[in-house]
């Protein structure tokens, strides 16, 4: 089952589910968006800060990035992180394939960002771009 909002907020308070830098307006009805960290990288193996400007995503480029929050989970509390309606209209998605948190997970989320637009994307620092949505372990 999906956690509501009510349910999320309940978590947190449990220390079941940790956001850091969590803000209550970030909180939607079931879900609670991400935004883009401070990071990425270019398959260089290298993780390079992103400019005030932000990151720009030349088209059919894959460009690995951190979230801002890192999330930490009980053992009875998964994950499943999605693409921003906002960026999914634009050409852009920020899950590959991995997009499922296990329980205990204790880590900023690794987006796998891919621009599907014919022209460049920028996204930046602090902008939304996924949806954690949490669901109970049984």
């Amino acid at each position: 089952m999906i956690f509501s909002k009510n349910t999320i907020l309940k978590k947190i308070k449990q220390n079941l589910i940790k956001i850091t830098d969590f803000n209550l307006s970030s909180l939607e009805e079931a879900s609670y968006d991400l935004k883009l960290g401070s990071c990425f990288d270019k398959i260089k193996q290298t993780w390079d800060p992103i400019s005030f400007h932000g990151l720009q995503i030349e088209p059919g480029s894959f460009v690995l990035a951190k979230t801002q929050e890192k999330i930490t989970l009980s053992p009875k509390i998964a994950c499943m992180i999605f693409t921003t309606s906002s960026l999914a209209k634009q050409g852009v998605d920020v899950i590959q394939s991995s997009s499922f948190c296990h329980p205990q997970t204790n880590n900023e989320i690794t987006l796998e960002i891919v621009n599907h637009n014919s022209q460049p994307i920028i996204i930046k620092q602090r902008q939304n771009v996924a949806k954690a949505i949490f669901m109970e372990v049984i």
